[in-house]
């Protein structure tokens, strides 16, 4: 997904997660042949659920090499594919980007607090 063009911050989200994640110390291992990686959303929306479950089951076939089957959290920063995935994948935890901070990242960064205005957005998908 790319920005808008009017966005006030230019840089992806991908890229600021990142940019967290080394600052926290960590070293982000990506997925092989990421970029052929999906978790099906798109072919169950479109009423294909076998190609759906089979893009899943590449998915975490892929995680489950990429984590040492699970030695690595897995953390996934777009919210209707994380849905999905914790639908289809069970054999490991997946987390959000907020969720992913509190249990892993909170620790080993210092947070400043702010009286600027915070806009959040919690997708429905990631709602309790």
């Amino acid at each position: 997904m790319g920005l808008p063009k009017d966005a006030p911050v230019k840089e992806p989200l991908v890229n600021k997660m990142i940019s967290l994640l080394e600052k926290a110390g960590y070293e982000i291992i990506f997925p092989e042949n990421m970029d052929n990686l999906c978790c099906g959303t798109i072919w169950e929306s479109k009423g294909m659920p076998k190609i759906a479950d089979q893009k899943a089951k590449e998915l975490e076939a892929a995680f489950h090499k990429a984590s040492e089957a699970g030695k690595y959290p897995v953390l996934c920063d777009q919210s209707p594919c994380l849905h999905r995935m914790r639908e289809a994948i069970k054999t490991m935890p997946l987390y959000e980007p907020v969720e992913f901070i509190c249990t892993f990242l909170k620790d080993r960064l210092t947070f400043v607090p702010t009286d600027k205005p915070v806009a959040l957005h919690i997708t429905c998908s990631m709602r309790k």
